[in-house]
């Protein structure tokens, strides 16, 4: 032990029986992976075995691979906090994109995304064929999806009218079709469910996720993405309302696909998203008119 003075000589030795008697090993050698390894071995022995199983999957699929190498003593918050940084990227990637599409192409709110489930959600309803919905359709239909249920006290949607049933474009019901194999796939090689999943954007345990994991997802999605702002996924929706009033569909039908019980509504929540030029009535009037220009004297010109 070495110290520039007494005290400080002192003070380490402190250090070092704090150390030994916490059993912490005090090698200079000694790496996370080994720290991580020694606690499943003999810091579990209290929890039940799912709960173990749990911790090693985190262990050797997130820890070791991240901050394996490193060693313990040498361990910075620095360190911790790049990793947390990557590894929430890399988790935001498995299905905050489908969730990001449903909800910037298809008008659903938030509240009403995260306790979606795969049963409304009908991207393959083909005649005498198994939709995504675990049923077989007696009819062909549109790929579609029917939002009847929220978060909110009781389960019901927002307003009445909020309770819609709305064709998907193809970009969401390829991604949702990708998320789906993906789901099964990652949760069947972790011995988690992966048949019969309720919930499309639940947990690995299949219950609702909670609405702060998925603030989280979507804001390192926003930040790898290089946008700047301070974003939550409900705005997405202001997104899906953009496009559908730039591409002049009518405040109607912007109404009813985004659930809203009135125009005045639609108005109010979406008055920055909504085009602000009515261009259309103009331009029937000049494609009634044709060429038709006044002379100096009010008279018609032209043909």
């Amino acid at each position: 032990m070495i110290g520039h003075t007494k005290a400080e000589t002192w003070a380490k030795l402190e250090v070092l029986k704090h150390e030994v008697a916490s059993g912490i090993n005090t090698g200079n050698k000694y790496t996370v992976a080994d720290a991580a390894r020694d606690f499943l071995a003999n810091g579990t022995r209290h929890l039940a075995k799912k709960s173990v199983e749990d911790l090693a999957y985190h262990v050797n699929a997130r820890i070791i691979p991240g901050l394996g190498r490193v060693k313990l003593k040498r361990l910075r918050a620095d360190d911790v906090d790049y990793w947390l940084n990557d590894l929430a990227q890399d988790m935001a990637a498995s299905s905050i994109a489908a969730y990001i599409a449903i909800s910037a192409l298809a008008g659903i709110r938030t509240e009403e995304a995260r306790p979606l489930e795969w049963r409304h959600l009908h991207l393959n309803p083909v005649e005498g064929q198994r939709c995504s919905c675990g049923s077989v359709h007696d009819h062909d239909l549109p790929p579609h999806v029917e939002m009847w249920h929220s978060v909110r006290e009781g389960g019901d949607t927002k307003t009445p009218k909020s309770r819609r049933t709305s064709a998907l474009p193809q970009l969401v019901i390829e991604m949702l079709g990708k998320h789906r194999v993906q789901q099964q796939q990652w949760r069947a090689a972790h011995g988690w469910k992966s048949t019969n999943i309720v919930y499309a954007f639940g947990t690995r345990y299949d219950p609702v996720e909670q609405a702060q994991v998925i603030r989280d997802q979507f804001r390192a999605v926003v930040a790898k993405a290089g946008i700047a702002g301070s974003w939550t996924p409900r705005e997405l929706r202001h997104t899906y309302v953009s496009v559908l009033s730039d591409r002049g569909a009518p405040i109607e039908l912007i109404a009813d696909l985004v659930g809203h019980k009135d125009i005045a509504t639609t108005r109010g929540v979406y008055r920055h998203q909504l085009k602000p030029v009515i261009a259309e009535g103009a331009q029937l009037i000049d494609d009634a008119l044709g060429n038709w220009r006044p002379n100096q004297k009010g008279r018609r010109t032209g043909k």
